[in-house]
């Protein structure tokens, strides 16, 4: 491995190898050879040697490389972030052939992962999918982001052309991970799982046992300025007829705040004298913990009793925290996490609809031997001697038949990385059949050409698509 080094396909940051971190250890889904459809789940290991590359991973996902009873014959030597499946692809030396690969990923952001998504198992296949179509370069998965941060864009955002394709790049080598070099940053080198002083405020702040140190004197007197602001602002105003709120009782205007942004509720004081004169509630401040809200990712509060904790004094202490790389970390890769989630939640909501023909993942599929007429992106083919690093890779092929007039077009988004895309779309035709095709969602559907400016009364006849394409 040498300088070289694999990146986690979660958080982004290095597969450590002896920096006695978080950082050293790994998962990975993986399979064996040409087996697409059988992933599975690996234990925890090691990187042994970067020179030769070398990886010490457990076969079984309750096996750990450590273990004294582990037998040597379970340890798997896994290809990682395998991004061409040519037999001569190049760039890649010959050597001896390495029947396992996969995409790995640290032990503490799995964890979090798996905390994230609930008491519900991840779908493995749907992940492999996921990661199996984006491009690879340089050791990492070219998810479209830059991870939070950690990696560098090229080309720049200045220097970029729209339409232009970004690709992305550590921002430095992986020494910096390491203890004795002094230029290592604090946040990716933090474990993100394991916040010490985090546990400290939950045990220090449930009711009866809250203490002074619970919230340091700056944070009070800032709490307390909150407060007397907007009071005064309150006093000031006086009653105002034209504040709608004022006829909503005080369980609404509860109601109303527990569902604002922190930012937009400080607004909502400033510019209703109703919401002003309502203190913030117990619920209220755990709401802070809650999805969608500032501080989801301290998920030590989820099942917690609200009327145990003083949550006013936990958001403080949290808030407080916030700048620590710990909590930088962990946050970044909640992130990171939530646009994985929300992906994989829509891959495993649909079903791929479309008649199944023959591509290079599903050889024994029937074929289609009509000829077609094909527009795409950066489009490359899974078996292609060039390395996968930019571009986008099909992994099914799926066709369907129009006989009939179309009268109704609906299109399913799926959403990734602050984008919207279209993942399915459905024909209605006018015998009352609908052809779908790719992952359609009928309760999200959009339907195009809303009035019926195009399709007619009776429907029309589809020959073709005008296509705008865009690698982005």
């Amino acid at each position: 491995m040498g300088y070289y080094s694999y990146c986690c396909v979660l958080c982004g940051a290095i597969l450590g190898d002896h920096t006695g971190t978080w950082l050293d250890e790994f998962r990975a889904v993986y399979t064996e050879e040409k087996q697409w459809t059988s992933p599975r789940l690996s234990g925890i290991g090691v990187i042994t040697d970067t020179v030769d590359a070398l990886i010490a991973l457990p076969l079984e996902a309750d096996q750990r490389h450590d273990d004294a009873s582990l037998d040597p014959s379970a340890l798997m030597d896994l290809w990682l972030l395998k991004c061409s499946f040519s037999k001569d692809m190049i760039g890649v030396p010959e050597a001896i052939p390495q029947p396992f690969w996969g995409f790995p990923f640290h032990e503490s952001c799995w964890i979090l992962f798996g905390i994230l998504y609930g008491p519900w198992e991840l779908d493995l296949q749907a992940l492999f999918g996921m990661w199996r179509s984006f491009p690879i370069g340089s050791g990492l998965l070219n998810l479209g982001h830059d991870y939070g941060g950690i990696m560098e864009y090229y080309p720049t955002p200045e220097e970029h052309i729209p339409g232009e394709e970004y690709e992305i790049q550590q921002r430095y080598m992986k020494q910096r991970y390491y203890p004795q070099n002094s230029k290592r940053d604090p946040m990716e080198y933090t474990d993100p799982l394991n916040i010490p002083s985090l546990q400290e405020i939950f045990q220090q702040s449930s009711t009866g046992l809250a203490r002074g140190s619970t919230t340091n004197n700056t944070d009070q007197t800032l709490r307390a300025n909150e407060a007397t602001s907007w009071t005064n602002h309150m006093l000031l105003k006086g009653v105002n007829s034209t504040d709608c709120f004022q006829l909503f009782p005080t369980e609404i205007i509860c109601n109303i705040l527990i569902f604002l942004s922190s930012k937009d509720v400080l607004n909502a004081k400033l510019a209703s004298a109703m919401f002003a004169a309502v203190p913030l509630t117990k619920t209220f401040w755990a709401s802070r913990f809650q999805r969608g809200f500032e501080f989801h990712c301290v998920f030590k509060s989820q099942g917690l009793q609200t009327k145990d904790y003083d949550w006013e004094a936990i958001y403080f202490s949290v808030r407080n925290l916030q700048d620590s790389p710990g909590f930088k970390n962990r946050r970044r890769i909640w992130r990171l996490l939530l646009l994985i989630e929300e992906l994989h939640s829509r891959l495993i909501l649909a079903e791929l609809q479309g008649n199944i023909s023959q591509s290079f993942f599903e050889p024994d599929a029937p074929e289609d031997k009509r000829s077609w007429k094909v527009a795409s992106g950066i489009l490359h083919k899974p078996d292609s001697r060039c390395p996968f690093s930019s571009g986008c890779r099909s992994l099914f092929t799926r066709t369907i038949d129009i006989t009939f007039q179309v009268t109704g077009v609906f299109l399913t988004f799926a959403r990734f990385n602050g984008r919207q895309y279209i993942s399915g779309i459905r024909f209605q035709q006018n015998n009352g059949v609908n052809s779908s095709l790719g992952y359609v969602v009928l309760n999200e559907e959009l339907k195009i050409d809303a009035d019926g400016s195009l399709l007619g009364k009776d429907g029309c006849d589809i020959s073709g698509f005008y296509l705008a394409i865009d690698s982005l």
